[in-house]
């Protein structure tokens, strides 16, 4: 017999015995077919890594559990960049890119010569906001700062029939995950209690938004009671808030009961406040979720979809109260439980195995200093606005006052300082000479580490073992950043309304889960290192297109069956 011969029969053989063995008679499934319909990212707010096994005694099987069980969940991911802020993690996860790259610095800057005061890094005075009435306003928003494309941009490259939806209750959540060419953005005015968008994106509300608004569905939380959700012997492990280390309570008070309040019309406060301090918070962003997945029929299309949700209350209610709170361990556990309707909603309208999910944390958060300092570990509160007026004082002083008694310091926002448009107007040499005098004194700040300059963070990377230059140097973008970047020693915190923050390089406020549940992902617990950026690229992987432009991410290719 011929080698061709002996080779042919032998192909024959192994078919036989494949159909024999039943292997054979399962067809093979297109790219098409397992190509999900419709993409899911969910982001909340301030969730620290350890909040999920340390609170998961306590959660049901059909929320955090059920994808960590159906899908693969990397407890070891970490910001690979300083400035631990909400506007830079949600850009980040849409992007797949570092702040260096998109742009996005901190939630506000000093961008504009014209305005003495912060600005925030979505607001767009060009644009104007929809769904509001004639009587009532609220400054407007948009990706206009966003430098490049987010994943949902790249997946309607892909596909022109593809849609893109996000909501949030902030502004900067909704927008920067969702990138420049979304369908639709929608964010909660404080004021009204109205979802909004900006003509950025369209002149008038979808239908459904505005009997949203017209139903006044936020009302029916203003008074109601944020109680505990379990047993008095769950919140045992956690640690005791001093009400005295609150100094404001967003209208829900210092202590369990929290009643919910309105602000008294008379004060500055927004109405609203109330909820977006309390699980009601999340339940109006899950209601507005629902009703796009409903009517625009999110997955249900020719082409693949995406859905973008943050979850924001949990940021403001770790603020007030700290991650290790009764009021943190409650707000999770019901978080637990609206990612499950959540999940149900998907399943009943798309089918779960039809999605690809991810689901992270945009930034950790640091143990209320208080709490630090009684355990010995040193902490405490930096007072910025104190900050501010000694350097200002100190460098008039050394170098005389500006033109029109400028200050020199704009403003602090950490990481960053920024000096105000009359520094910069100052020749070459003066310039140098007020930004190291500002350097020295504030290397002499007794809860200041390091501090790095703009030439510091301009030119090529530092070597990832100097680990506070490198985050700092990956939070840089030029135009985009302050003058100076400083690092606080562990444990401190800026002294404002809240108990406790982030944005620091330290680890705490950079820890964070990430969960990919999707077709083709292998379930399991994965303790390799990963990082924000690799959401996007992943999830570009699992559709199969290409991945945003540049991204700095990787695929995390160990959570993939085949």
């Amino acid at each position: 017999m011929s080698v061709r011969r002996l080779c042919a029969s032998l192909v024959l053989a192994c078919l036989a015995a494949c159909t024999t063995l039943g292997l054979a008679a399962a067809p093979a499934q297109s790219v098409d077919a397992a190509r999900p319909k419709l993409v899911v990212l969910i982001v909340v707010d301030q969730l620290r890594a350890d909040l999920l096994p340390r609170f998961g005694p306590h959660f049901g099987q059909d929320g955090f559990k059920r994808l960590m069980r159906q899908g693969a969940y990397f407890p070891n991911t970490y910001l690979t960049y300083g400035a631990s802020a909400t506007a830079v993690g949600h850009a980040t996860i849409g992007t797949g890119r570092l702040p260096r790259q998109h742009g996005i610095t901190n939630n506000g800057w000093f961008l504009d010569p014209d305005v003495a005061e912060a600005q925030a890094v979505s607001y767009d005075k060009d644009a104007r906001t929809v769904g509001l009435a004639e009587n009532e306003s609220a400054p407007a928003h948009s990706p206009r700062n966003l430098i490049g494309p987010a994943l949902g941009d790249q997946l309607k490259l892909a596909d022109r029939r593809s849609r893109v939806f996000s909501v949030a209750l902030k502004d900067r959540s909704a927008i920067l995950m969702a990138g420049r060419n979304p369908d639709g953005v929608f964010w909660w005015d404080r004021t009204t209690g109205k979802f909004v968008t900006s003509t950025w994106y369209t002149q008038t509300l979808p239908p459904y938004v505005v009997a949203y608004n017209e139903s006044r569905f936020a009302d029916r939380y203003i008074g109601q009671v944020w109680d505990k959700a379990l047993p008095a012997e769950a919140y045992a492990a956690c640690q005791a808030v001093d009400p005295a280390w609150i100094k404001y309570d967003g209208y829900v008070g210092k202590t369990f009961p929290h009643k919910l309040t309105k602000s008294d019309p008379n004060d500055a406060g927004r109405p609203y406040d109330a909820i977006f301090a309390s699980p009601f918070g999340n339940e109006i962003v899950l209601e507005m979720a629902k009703r796009i997945l409903t009517n625009e029929q999110l997955g249900c299309g020719s082409a693949t979809d995406m859905l973008c949700v943050s979850f924001s209350a949990n940021d403001m209610v770790g603020h007030i109260f700290g991650p290790t709170s009764e009021e943190v361990l409650d707000m999770t556990v019901r978080t637990d439980r609206q990612i499950a309707e959540l999940l149900a909603e998907l399943d009943r309208q798309v089918g779960l195995d039809r999605c690809a999910i991810a689901l992270a944390g945009d930034h950790g958060v640091k143990d209320p200093p208080p709490i630090s300092a009684d355990a010995d570990l040193g902490g405490g509160y930096l007072d910025v606005k104190e900050l501010t007026q000694v350097l200002n004082q100190g460098l008039a002083d050394q170098f005389g006052p500006l033109d029109d008694d400028q200050p020199y310091v704009q403003g602090i926002l950490l990481p960053w300082l920024w000096f105000s448009p009359a520094v910069r107007a100052l020749d070459a040499d003066k310039q140098v000479q007020v930004l190291y005098a500002t350097v020295d004194y504030l290397a002499g700040v007794e809860c200041i580490a390091q501090v790095f300059t703009a030439a510091d963070l301009e030119g090529p990377s530092p070597l990832a073992t100097d680990t506070t230059w490198w985050l700092a140097w990956r939070s840089y973008c030029p135009g985009r950043s302050g003058d100076i970047y400083i690092h606080l020693e562990a444990h401190w915190d800026v002294a404002h309304a809240s108990t406790t923050g982030h944005g620091t390089a330290h680890s705490a406020d950079r820890h964070v889960p990430i969960i990919l549940a999707a077709p083709g992902v292998r379930p399991g617990r994965y303790m390799n290192a990963a990082d924000l950026v690799d959401i996007a690229p992943t999830l570009a992987a699992i559709i199969g297109i290409e991945p945003p432009l540049d991204t700095a991410g990787r695929v995390l290719y160990e959570a993939f069956a085949n």
